[in-house]
């Protein structure tokens, strides 16, 4: 009889340690995951080719002069709704024509170094992406998804606008199908209690 205790005492004490070690495990690779996404969000490489590039975007979408302003948000959106699908030289055929802002914001003559306008924004968004499905698939905790509500706040104003935007475009253009990225930043921003 002392022996089957014995037994079951050692066997439950295993089995919490068991628990432990695999929630301690989980918490572990978590704090690595969110350690992981600090560094890219605050490397200087992502501030120079991302973010900086971002932070431009912004303040031409809010502080152009009116008539560049509607024209360059024009352009931004229309690279969001499926209007630049053609290939490179295409679309560049087509913007020669325009105002240089919109070749700036597409294309450049040189990428080798640096990203386009609209490849920053695209990066950026999917940054924003994969901490929403890192939290989604539980390798980020809800305590580390509130931490980074501060980060996005920064350019919220700007991305709800230009979800605004976009999706007041595909309706005009009969495009129903709404952009990925932006249910999942509008899902982003509920997790956050951002209305």
């Amino acid at each position: 009889m002392d022996y089957n205790l014995g037994s079951l005492v050692l066997s439950a004490v295993a089995i919490l340690i068991t628990i432990w070690v695999t929630i301690w495990g989980k918490k572990s690779d978590q704090a690595k995951q969110n350690i992981q996404l600090i560094e890219q969000f605050f490397s200087s490489d992502f501030f120079k080719n991302v973010r900086s590039i971002v932070w431009e975007i912004d303040v031409k979408w809010f502080n152009l002069p009116d008539e560049k302003r509607e024209a360059y948000r024009k352009e931004v959106v229309l690279g969001w709704v499926g209007y630049l699908n053609g290939s490179s030289n295409d679309i560049l055929n087509h913007e020669v024509a325009k105002d240089r802002i919109e070749i700036d914001h597409h294309l450049d003559e040189v990428k080798i170094d640096y990203l386009t306008e609209h490849q920053a924004l695209s990066v950026y968004i999917g940054f924003w992406i994969k901490l929403y499905t890192y939290y989604e698939t539980g390798e980020i905790s809800k305590k580390a998804l509130r931490i980074w509500k501060q980060y996005y706040e920064y350019d919220r104003c700007f991305l709800k606008d230009l979800r605004r935007e976009i999706l007041r475009i595909s309706v005009s253009m009969q495009n129903s199908e709404k952009p990925q990225w932006i249910v999942i930043t509008e899902k982003l921003e509920k997790k956050w209690g951002i209305e």
